[in-house]
């Protein structure tokens, strides 16, 4: 890496901030996260903006694990029902189409994860299951992870540990998870 410009700065910054982020998760929730994915029999996920990107990575992974995945506004599907459950990942917990899927899960009588930012946010009220990320809020976060940056980071470290305890909760491996990559998502 060269000097030019505060990328090396920013990378400690998000590195660390990445770091504070994920030992705030509460494990207990996680694995509550995990039993709830692991005994449903449709998984449905969302996010929109960067979050969405998060959402649909990790939906991706769950498909290779095997599970039924329903990428909410983008699968045309029947809506959740009991057996179900859905995902909504958003760093505020306020986008408005967020909280109407969620609601509209709930209506269905579906259990709903959040992970979110903000632990008292409307999205969090609404949901059985938050998983809070609190990210470091200081002065140097507008200029070296501006808006949700360090949220969306470790939100997809986090996920990716899911997906880990999901492969040996389902007897996965690398192998068994690449025969099913090349579907598509």
């Amino acid at each position: 890496m060269t000097d030019r410009g505060p990328r090396k700065e920013a990378l400690r910054y998000l590195s660390h901030g990445i770091h504070q982020t994920i030992d705030s998760i509460d494990c207990a929730l996680a694995d509550r996260l995990v039993d709830a994915i692991f005994e449903a029999e449709r998984v449905f996920i969302y996010g929109a903006g960067r979050s969405g990107f998060v959402a649909r990575c990790f939906a991706m992974r769950l498909g290779h694990l095997g599970l039924r995945v329903v990428r909410m506004s983008i699968d045309e599907v029947d809506a959740p029902g009991q057996r179900d459950m859905t995902i909504i990942v958003s760093g505020t917990g306020e986008t408005q189409s967020s909280m109407f899927y969620a609601q509209s899960s709930r209506d269905g009588g579906t259990l709903v994860a959040s992970i979110t930012e903000v632990a008292d946010s409307s999205l969090a009220k609404m949901s059985d299951i938050v998983i809070h990320l609190d990210s470091p809020n200081d002065e140097d976060r507008e200029i070296y992870a501006p808006m949700g940056t360090i949220f969306e980071d470790a939100c997809m470290i986090f996920l990716d540990t899911v997906v880990v305890d999901l492969m040996v909760r389902l007897d996965e491996t690398e192998g068994s998870m690449r025969k099913r990559h090349k579907q598509l998502y």
